[in-house]
């Protein structure tokens, strides 16, 4: 398994190199806009927001990350002119009632030489307040905090309600536990 996410990582690398010369964010084929931003040791791909409607007044901000610092790092906080309040979030099921739920988390490790998912039933960035209605094809500012990493700027697509990117579509394992604090 992580003979594949570094094969991953590194296929993502050589094609990303091939297209460095596109503006800002790099697309790749297919039937979405996948967006690959490069930091110095943080890859953010697959970045997207769903489509709201005017009276819609939260969202989130979905995406994977890779970490090839070669240790442990978090993010800590994103900013974006998009919304008032921005904070981390997971999901989960409450044990009592099996609801799903959301609550605020501290920060999202992101392990070494691992894919990290942020989509719609896990960990995610919350938009609380939103400043306007988010509107499908645009793309929106956003910047992710680290604890070592510097700040990653990076653009989120706006898609259809409902529909994922195909890159987090496909069936990942999590073969390994994320800690929140």
């Amino acid at each position: 398994m992580r003979r594949l996410k570094i094969l991953k990582f590194f296929s993502i690398l050589v094609f990303s190199t091939l297209l460095i010369y596109t503006p800002q964010s790099l697309k790749a084929h297919g039937d979405h806009e996948e967006f690959v931003h490069f930091g110095e040791m943080i890859i953010a791909y697959d970045v997207y927001a769903f489509a709201t409607a005017a009276s819609t007044k939260n969202s989130a901000a979905f995406m994977t990350l890779f970490n090839s610092q070669g240790e442990l790092d978090r993010i800590i906080r994103a900013e974006s002119n998009v919304a008032e309040i921005i904070e981390l979030h997971e999901t989960i099921i409450d044990d009592d009632s099996g609801r799903m739920m959301m609550r605020k988390i501290k920060d999202i490790d992101l392990p070494d030489q691992e894919e990290v998912f942020l989509e719609p039933t896990g960990l995610h960035i919350m938009l609380i307040k939103l400043k306007k209605p988010l509107v499908e094809g645009e793309t929106f500012p956003m910047t992710l905090f680290f604890e070592k990493e510097k700040p990653l700027a990076i653009d989120v697509t706006i898609v259809k309600p409902g529909h994922i990117p195909k890159q987090m579509n496909q069936d990942h394992s999590h073969d390994h536990e994320h800690s929140h604090h």
